[in-house]
């Protein structure tokens, strides 16, 4: 494993606040592109962002060695094997960011449970709608 440091580089940090993601599910997908890998692999670290000196600092726990995008960011990598004795004990923060997968027209998504959840009542009265009208067209017909 690997435990990686990701900040500006001096001078560069301009540069770096126009390529960075805002909001943690769209950092989590700019963080993915320090892991180049097939499409479809496994997110394979885990990520905490702290704001120093007014600069993010990204703190990462991975499998893979990151690789360095370019100049404006600064990635300090080493290996890492914790050591934990039986009865340690361990304190973090989880951020989570469940997500529902839809499958339509032979292609699978993944969306944010809170927001497929504020768009379901909508779709649902829609759809309602539509059945109605179609039922009362159908009784219509001849």
């Amino acid at each position: 494993m690997y435990f990686t440091v990701i900040t500006p580089s001096p001078g560069r940090e301009r540069e770096a606040a126009h390529q960075r993601a805002i909001g943690p599910y769209a950092e989590h997908q700019w963080l993915w592109h320090f892991f180049p890998a097939a499409e479809n692999s496994p997110r394979d670290f885990l990520f905490r962002r702290m704001d120093i000196d007014g600069l993010p600092r990204f703190y990462l726990v991975s499998k893979r060695s990151p690789q360095l995008l370019n100049g404006a960011w600064r990635v300090q990598t080493r290996e890492y094997s914790p050591r934990l004795a039986a009865g340690a004990f361990l304190r973090f923060d989880l951020r989570a960011n469940p997500v529902v997968t839809i499958s339509r027209d032979g292609k699978s998504a993944r969306h944010d449970v809170v927001m497929q959840e504020k768009k379901t009542p909508a779709r649902r009265t829609r759809s309602c709608l539509l059945e109605s009208v179609e039922r009362e067209r159908q009784a219509r017909a001849p």
